[in-house]
């Protein structure tokens, strides 16, 4: 597998963030045909409640080939999308 991936941080304050990535991996795996590409967008933010405690929104938009390796079956294309609302602390 081939993974290429740019991201992108931009510091609002000390407690504020928008980040933004996005990632492309192709399948070279001997034997694989057809669509073998996976790409994924992602872009958010997050806001820093206490040093520990992080609090982050994100939207998520990703496509997959049938012949990406991410997949159980490898039959057909599986495009999705999400928004995403995280709550994260460190101890």
């Amino acid at each position: 597998m081939i993974t290429t991936a740019i991201t992108g941080l931009f510091v609002i304050t000390d407690k504020t963030y928008l980040a933004a990535r996005y990632t492309v991996t192709t399948n070279d795996t001997a034997g694989v045909t057809g669509d073998n590409k996976f790409d994924r967008i992602q872009v958010g933010g997050g806001y820093w409640y206490r040093d520990n405690v992080l609090i982050k929104a994100e939207y998520v938009r990703q496509n997959e080939g049938a012949g990406s390796g991410s997949q159980f079956t490898g039959t057909g294309d599986i495009d999705w999308d999400a928004f995403l609302i995280e709550a994260s602390i460190s101890f």
